[in-house]
C-alpha cells in the first residue's frame, strides 16, 4: 500500500508523509455521528465529502447492557423497567453524539421512555459509576463491553443485530426479544484523502481487499467480537452507500430526539 502511494502525481510531485498518513485515517462508527451529523444536524448545514472510501473493515452490533443487580435479565423486563422507573432511570453515555448517546438514545425513542441522561467524558468513568451502581444502563458496541459481561460485573440484555454476537452466545438480539426496529452498529473503514489519482486508489484498494480476505484477519476480527465485511460488502460504492446512509439515520435520530450540542 505505502508503494502505491509512491506514486507521482499528474503534475510529477511526490506525495508527502503527510498524504500518506491521511490514507491510514480510519472512520469509526458513525462515521455521520463523529463529523457529518453533528455539523449538518446540529449545526443546520449541509457537509462534503472530505475523503475518498476506500473499504468498510470491520463492524461490531450495539449491546444494551446494565449494572448486574437490576432486576431483570430479559430485554423485555429490561423495557418494562424502563417504563415503570422513567426519569428515575439513569442512563450513561459518553458525550453527545457519541455511539452510546445516539444508539441508546434511539432505544429510548423506540420504547417511549426519557431517562435521566448522565453525561461522561469518556467510557472509563461511565463503566466505573454504572459498576457502583451510579447509573443504571448504557450502550456500546460489543467489543468495548464483552469482556465485564463475561466476567459477570454487568448484564448485557440484547444485541442490536439480526445475528448473535459469537463473543455474547446467549444474549439475544433485539429481533428475537421483539424488537426489531433496534438495530445499530459500530463500523470502522478505511478512506483516502480526496482526489487521490485513480490508478493509486486501485492499488491501496486491492490490498485492502486482500488483506480483508485473510483468513487470519476474518478469525482475529471475530475473535473481538467484530465482523469482517463479506465480498459484497468490501467495494468503494459500498461504503460510500453506508456513509450516505448512516448520515440520514443518524441525523433522523439528533433531530427527531432535538438533540443539541449544548446537551
Amino acid at each position: 500500500m505505502l508503494r502505491a502511494l509512491r506514486q507521482r502525481s499528474a503534475s510529477g510531485g511526490v506525495y508527502t508523509p503527510a498524504i500518506l498518513l491521511l490514507v491510514f485515517v480510519v472512520g469509526t462508527s458513525f462515521l455521520g455521528v463523529g463529523f457529518i451529523v453533528p455539523l449538518r444536524a446540529l449545526y443546520g448545514r449541509e457537509v462534503g465529502a472530505t475523503s475518498g472510501e476506500i473499504g468498510l473493515m470491520a463492524s461490531a452490533p450495539i449491546v444494551v447492557f446494565g449494572r448486574k443487580d437490576l432486576p431483570a435479565t430479559t430485554f423485555p423486563e429490561f423495557i418494562k423497567l424502563m417504563k415503570e422507573k422513567g426519569p428515575d432511570f439513569k442512563v450513561g453515555h459518553s458525550g453527545v453524539g457519541s455511539n452510546a448517546h445516539l444508539t441508546c438514545t434511539l432505544l429510548n425513542t423506540l420504547v417511549g421512555t426519557k431517562p435521566a441522561e448522565i453525561p461522561y467524558r469518556g467510557n472509563g468513568p461511565l463503566m466505573n459509576d454504572l459498576l457502583s451502581g451510579a447509573i443504571d444502563y448504557s450502550c456500546d458496541q460489543v467489543i468495548t463491553v464483552a469482556p465485564q459481561v463475561s466476567g459477570g460485573t454487568i448484564k448485557a440484555f440484547v444485541v442490536a443485530s439480526p445475528q448473535r454476537s459469537k463473543v455474547l452466545p446467549d444474549t439475544a438480539t433485539s429481533e428475537e426479544s421483539g424488537l426489531k426496529a433496534y438495530q445499530a452498529d459500530a463500523w470502522t473503514a478505511l478512506f483516502s484523502p480526496k482526489g487521490l489519482p485513480d490508478d493509486v486508489l486501485a492499488k491501496i484498494h486491492a490490498a485492502y481487499a486482500k488483506a480483508m480476505a485473510d483468513p487470519d484477519t476474518i478469525a482475529r476480527l471475530e475473535k473481538l467480537g467484530a465482523v469482517a465485511p463479506a465480498p459484497e460488502q468490501r467495494s468503494q460504492v459500498y461504503l460510500k452507500n453506508l456513509v450516505a446512509s448512516d448520515v440520514d439515520r443518524w441525523t433522523k435520530v439528533i433531530t427527531d430526539a432535538k438533540i443539541s450540542i449544548a446537551d
